[in-house]
């Protein structure tokens, strides 16, 4: 059963995981390249990230919200 833990995020990656890893398999690959996502952005100033977001998306913020 532990093959089967639930993949269910929030925040989707910019390079996705690959559907063949599975359980903590797949959640320690989800977590490394968050980590290294959170780290890209935090090299650039808050404003320029919305500014990005703001010129890709209008309703951007609706986008991020959970469902």
């Amino acid at each position: 059963m532990v093959h089967k833990v639930p993949r269910i995020f929030d925040y989707p990656l910019c390079h996705p995981v690959p559907e063949t890893l599975l359980g903590v398999d797949y959640i320690n690959e989800h977590l490394g390249r968050l980590l290294v996502e959170f780290d890209f952005l935090g090299r650039f100033e808050s404003r320029t990230c919305m500014r990005v977001l703001e010129r890709s998306s209008p309703d951007y913020i609706d986008l991020l919200q959970p469902l």
